[in-house]
């Protein structure tokens, strides 16, 4: 699938700065030059445009037009500006801090993280900035850059899924700057990491189900392309299979999943993925559970199978990786539930081990637990 016109000159201008062809305070074209340009509509020049501002590298000025912005000023209406002059402030008094960046943020992974890094970071006199990067590098790298010229100690990343590195990771690497990686591994690269064995908690779920009877599984996972916590799951699962003496057929697992991943949350995405689901359920007619490696698709293929009259656990029955319980601790689905707390205190405890001066590369994986919802149930075999 081609990316649309918008995303192109996004992407054009976006380059201009970070190589630095635009420098702070320049003007850019005006939209009617850009549509000559781009030949494309005013619609989806402005379109670029506003993604632009909105992310603070450029910003309307009455009189001069649109400039580019590096001065860290946001957009009207945004939270970068008052977020930035607080940082500012702290470190013109000599406060030490650390960033942690992360595509995203939910109340189904993440928070926990952030907690646990949050309050071993204040334990030791750190003061902690948090930057999203929507799944988009650029933004990964622009977020890295930006801690790195305020003076941040040490970062710790949870990079993006992707076929590629971001090269500014890999700068950090080879400069020997404290960072260390959180959930999501980049193999080959030589740096710290606190992670799940998602192999093992894969393996655990698959298990799960197949010691209650089913075997016609579908395996649901956003693409697995060249990201490190994807693989291992799906390798999971197929040695639980194995451990069975079975196989995990080709056709019962579905790896084009986009809906669920950082800025791809369109209401086009998502109707493309339940079609996907809708597609595969109605040639397998036999499938009697689910395993989807993220709760948001464990919710997605909820909202598919209602839609076909579909009951779960009676008919289906769905597992999943985390999901979020209410103030009561209940919990939507039956999951393996990772240890994000744990994970950001000992990613930040490791952080702070290379701001001392600690310079072994660790790689540290914790284990997961299972826990029971309503979402699953046992199916007899007539062997």
């Amino acid at each position: 699938m081609k990316d649309p016109q918008y995303l192109k000159i996004y992407r054009h201008f976006l380059g201009l700065i970070n190589n630095g062809v635009l420098k702070d305070g320049d003007p850019v074209a005006t939209e009617m030059e850009m549509t000559k340009q781009f030949e494309v509509s005013r619609v989806t020049v402005r379109k670029a445009l506003e993604m632009l501002v909105s992310e603070g590298y450029l910003s309307r000025k009455p009189g001069r037009g649109t400039v580019v912005t590096l001065r860290h000023e946001s957009a009207p209406g945004s939270e970068d500006l008052s977020l930035n002059q607080n940082i500012y402030s702290k470190v013109n008094i000599g406060q030490k801090f650390i960033g942690f960046i992360l595509p995203d943020i939910s109340s189904s992974y993440g928070m926990k993280i952030l907690e646990g890094i949050e309050k071993e970071a204040e334990a030791r006199g750190y003061y902690l900035v948090m930057k999203l990067t929507k799944g988009n590098q650029e933004l990964e790298k622009k977020a890295i850059r930006d801690l790195l010229t305020l003076g941040a100690s040490g970062l710790i990343i949870q990079p993006q899924h992707g076929e590629y590195y971001n090269p500014v990771i890999m700068e950090l690497a080879l400069k020997k700057f404290p960072f260390v990686l959180v959930d999501l591994e980049l193999k080959g690269l030589k740096c710290s990491y606190v992670g799940t064995d998602n192999e093992k908690a894969s393996h655990l779920a698959l298990s799960y189900f197949l010691n209650r009877g089913h075997r016609d599984i579908l395996y649901l996972s956003p693409p697995i392309r060249f990201t490190s916590a994807l693989e291992d799951r799906l390798e999971g699962a197929r040695k639980a299979f194995v451990t069975y003496g079975l196989s995990l057929p080709e056709s019962h697992i579905l790896t084009e999943f986009l809906s669920t991943m950082p800025g791809q949350q369109t209401a086009e995405r998502i109707e493309q993925d339940k079609k996907i689901l809708r597609d595969c359920l109605r040639a397998h007619r036999h499938v009697t559970a689910i395993f989807a490696c993220e709760y948001h698709l464990a919710l997605l293929a909820s909202v598919v199978l209602k839609e076909l009259n579909i009951k779960i656990p009676e008919d289906i029955s769905i597992l999943c990786f985390d999901s979020p319980s209410d103030y009561l601790g209940r919990h939507d689905f039956t999951h393996v539930r990772q240890n994000e707390y744990r994970m950001g205190v000992l990613a930040m405890e490791k952080l702070w081990d290379m701001i001392e001066g600690e310079s072994e590369i660790q790689r540290i994986v914790l284990p997961v637990e299972l826990v029971e919802g309503d979402t699953t149930r046992e199916i007899k075999r007539n062997f």
